[in-house]
């Protein structure tokens, strides 16, 4: 353990300042990544799947009581709008109050998308303003010297090599998890629809309310 927590500020030293915001970045990103891990394993497995089946049977036949019942204590996106979809159901379902339930649960599927995006867009950025602060110091260092004496360098080069391959080494590990999340969130965002479709078509068997004359 000791050995590395020395390496780890011998890296801060050389990298220099620019260390610092991607120490952060990289911080942010295993924080999103185990959060959006905890929550694809609640939302995936044959479990959820076979769950999901039998709400949207329910939804087609109809049997809204039934489905406020078996969703009353779940708080996944699925069980909230099929549950959503059945409350105080008097007429058919519309396409546009089908899409606004679906839209209402987007956000918990796709949550913090956009910041593993931007982690793997920011991340070798900070490292190529590594790179570019670390030759600034390189040339600084020979011109105060006068001489071309390659060890002034050395510290400049090590801090650009350093940020550089950092800030890509973050960008690689966020783009995985961004990628499988991204596929499940589209799988989930599908089961959604579906959800929504058997809704309406399940509501359509009801009977509308009589108009007064």
């Amino acid at each position: 353990m000791e050995a590395l927590l020395s390496a780890i500020r011998h890296w801060f030293d050389v990298g220099g300042w620019v260390m610092l915001p991607l120490a952060l970045v990289s911080l942010l990103g295993l924080t999103v990544v185990f959060e959006r891990a905890l929550f694809w394993a609640r939302l995936t497995g044959p479990a959820v799947r076979n769950r999901t089946s039998k709400l949207a049977a329910k939804l087609r036949q109809g049997d809204f009581a039934g489905v406020i019942k078996s969703t009353s204590e779940r708080r996944d996106p699925y069980s909230r709008l099929a549950r959503d979809l059945s409350v105080d159901i008097t007429e058919p379902i519309g396409e546009a109050q089908a899409r606004e339930a679906i839209e209402a649960q987007r956000y918990a599927v796709e949550r913090f998308q956009g910041a593993l995006s931007i982690i793997i867009t920011a991340a070798p950025m900070l490292g190529i303003l590594g790179t570019v602060t670390g030759i600034i110091t390189s040339f600084a260092a020979i011109g105060d010297a006068g001489d071309s004496d390659p060890r002034l360098v050395a510290g400049g080069i090590a801090q650009a090599l350093y940020t550089t391959a950092f800030g890509l080494a973050i960008a690689v590990a966020a783009l995985f998890p961004y990628a499988i999340f991204k596929g499940l969130a589209d799988r989930a965002l599908t089961r959604l629809e579906l959800l929504a479709a058997s809704a309406m078509e399940g509501s359509s068997k009801l009977k509308a309310p009589p108009t007064r004359g």
